[in-house]
């Protein structure tokens, strides 16, 4: 059997080492490790499709693309929060 499952791209968290937000893991409490493919900007808001065994994409702010220096090949960490996953099938 096969699900799939949407997940909204702006409750998404990304984290650029493991370390640095011990408290958002216990409240997301899923992460998942993943590699920036691609960066696709539309105004202020930033487009980040992320490979962490299956292509996801995650909005961040140009202020967050830019303080954190994310670009293609930058190791990740992306939090989802379980509520904001629904069953699309």
């Amino acid at each position: 059997m096969r699900l799939r499952i949407g997940i909204g791209m702006a409750r998404m968290r990304i984290l650029c080492h493991r370390r640095s937000s011990l408290a958002s893991y216990i409240i997301y409490g899923n992460a998942l490790e993943g590699t920036i493919k691609h960066v696709l900007q539309d105004g202020q808001e930033v487009d980040l499709l992320t490979a962490c065994g299956v292509d996801l994409k995650a909005r961040v702010t140009v202020q967050a693309l830019d303080a954190l220096d994310l670009k293609p090949g930058v190791k990740v960490y992306l939090l989802i929060k379980a509520s904001s996953c629904h069953l699309l099938s």
